[in-house]
């Protein structure tokens, strides 16, 4: 008469099927891990890509006043209205971030006019702390003085750091700028160079590009 299964015949079928489904999720694990990670980095990648190409559209538009139309600046006069200004980006200021005016204007909801926006770039976050989010300001003339808003949409999430260096005409850079300041002579900056960092906290992913400003205005003399 046949005989069954031994106690030890069971267990060791117990324990390769163990071994085996053990394999399996191990792999399956490893799998899932990497295409979450691949899908996160080509998030990361488009987010940033559409960040910088909005940011990169702004910049081509910059509206400036150059000389001799522009006349420096007396105390307590009136600012010039196409200046550019860029603080730290600190977001516990009440602004910080870059301010100028472009021809890049994008009308929202109804709105049918058109003309020089002041755009503003800033770093906002619930909390103060990364990771934050890049808001985009679009204002038409009469240009307000800059201020954070609730209603700003966003132009970037999940950001690390958003760092602009400024190089003026002989190729120093600088970290902040100010058009309406005799520390930079008044002048507007040659370049800007755009340093974003995105993604998670452990390996956030860098991305830069450099534009060239196609006007500008040099140094008092």
């Amino acid at each position: 008469m046949p005989s069954g299964f031994t106690l030890m015949e069971i267990l060791l079928a117990i324990l390769i099927l163990g071994i085996l489904f053990t394999t399996i999720y191990g792999a399956w694990a490893t799998v899932s891990k990497t295409t979450r990670a691949v899908t996160d980095d080509i998030v990361d990648y488009e987010v940033a890509e559409i960040c910088l190409s909005r940011m990169i559209m702004d910049l081509q538009g910059l509206v400036i006043a150059r000389r001799p139309a522009y006349i420096d600046p007396e105390p307590n006069s009136e600012p010039d209205p196409y200046r550019m200004v860029a603080t730290t980006s600190d977001p516990a200021a009440p602004f910080s971030g870059l301010r100028f005016t472009a021809r890049s204007h994008l009308p929202m909801a109804d709105e049918t006019r058109n003309g020089i926006a002041q755009i503003l770039y800033y770093l906002d976050s619930q909390n103060g702390s990364p990771p934050y989010v890049i808001r985009r300001a679009d204002i038409l003339f009469p240009y307000e003085t800059p201020e954070p808003r609730p209603t700003d949409p966003i132009l970037c999430e999940g950001v690390r750091e958003l760092t602009f260096i400024f190089y003026d005409q002989d190729g120093q850079t600088h970290e902040q700028w100010d058009s309406e300041s005799d520390d930079v002579g008044f002048a507007t900056p040659r370049a800007i160079s755009i340093d974003l960092k995105i993604g998670n906290e452990e390996a956030p992913k860098r991305f830069e590009t450099m534009i060239v400003f196609p006007i500008y205005r040099d140094k008092k003399e």
